[in-house]
């Protein structure tokens, strides 16, 4: 894969800051060394491509990510964001890209074990276009309320979505959030309004309460809910996280309701073995590092740091459990 930007040794005239500002316009960004060029770290351009909206938690992680991938790879790293429809954007040209070891995809089940059961004609093949790198965490959802809303509880939330299902909405930004409300709504007998979003908008109508309530990532509620003063009700996992004793699950209420994601590396299929091998040696090392072991911790994630037959086998396992989540909460693909 050809570099996203011209070496600096070729364009002089252009310093790092007219590149950096070249790859903020195109939706990327550059992770290097503090005190390094380009042409100083040299090599070809990296890229980590990431299907997710800019300033959304995988966005964040990407970014610390890819600062010290570039120093264990001794290389520049390219963020490059390519959100919208539900991840399959991005997916797609990470799946259409040369496998030949200068790109890696950011995924989650998303867009891989869970977009066959969401959309009837995705433009790559989930379980024959990647192979894996690394399956690095498992995570959860959670239920997120406004504070007066804190004392409520999961039955008190369902009371009163039966009482008035209309003026009860609730939205999510993930085929996770999704599944979990479509088992929500079987499980207390009603349906009521659902909103999918793609941006951090879903938090901005929670706190203008034009949502009730929503679903998102539990690494989301404790950074952005937490300062905003907005109260995590639930979670979607089967128990409670060991890091959050006092938090309950769904499932404690309405047995059934549980579902969890996990998020990894992927390369397109048909790049050579070593390759994949060297990718996940720099990947696994940067996965060890204390700043990401603690990030991890602090959101709530179970980490796995799978290596790549680990991962391949872990993902080929999670497609009929996809399946049979999509079946149980009544989702058909559209």
């Amino acid at each position: 894969m050809k570099p996203l930007v011209p070496a600096e040794d070729k364009l002089p005239e252009m310093n790092r800051r007219k590149v950096m500002g070249w790859m903020a316009a195109a939706g990327t960004s550059m992770a290097l060394l503090p005190g390094t060029s380009l042409a100083q770290m040299g090599g070809e351009v990296f890229t980590l491509l990431v299907p997710f909206a800019p300033g959304s938690p995988p966005d964040v992680f990407s970014r610390l990510f890819a600062e010290k991938l570039s120093k264990r790879m001794g290389r520049p790293v390219v963020v490059s964001l390519k959100p919208g429809a539900s991840t399959t954007i991005g997916t797609t040209l990470a799946a259409r890209s040369k496998p030949d070891g200068q790109m890696m995809l950011y995924a989650t089940n998303s867009s891989i074990t869970a977009a066959p059961g969401l959309f009837k004609k995705l433009q790559y093949d989930p379980e024959k276009d990647f192979s894996a790198v690394t399956v690095m965490l498992e995570s959860v959802f959670c239920i997120l309320v406004r504070p007066e809303d804190a004392r409520l509880g999961v039955e008190g939330l369902a009371k009163r979505i039966r009482a008035n299902p209309p003026d009860n909405g609730m939205g999510g930004g993930s085929t996770t959030a999704e599944v979990a409300h479509r088992l929500f709504e079987k499980a207390i007998g009603v349906s009521y309004p659902y909103a999918r979003y793609n941006s951090n908008s879903l938090y901005t109508d929670l706190m203008g309460k034009v949502l009730h309530a929503a679903w998102c990532p539990m690494s989301t509620a404790l950074n952005f809910g937490q300062k905003n003063n907005l109260h995590i009700m639930a979670i979607t996992g089967a128990k409670r996280l060991p890091q959050f004793p006092n938090i309950p699950t769904i499932a404690e209420t309405f047995p059934g309701v549980a579902v969890d994601s996990w998020s990894g590396f992927f390369v397109p299929s048909g790049t050579p073995r070593p390759l994949v091998d060297k990718l996940w040696e720099d990947v696994h090392a940067v996965l060890l590092d204390p700043e990401i072991v603690e990030r991890g911790k602090s959101e709530g994630n179970r980490a796995l740091n799978l290596n790549p037959q680990q991962s391949d086998e872990y993902v080929k396992k999670d497609f009929p459990k996809w399946r049979a989540l999509f079946k149980s909460a009544n989702i058909e693909p559209a």
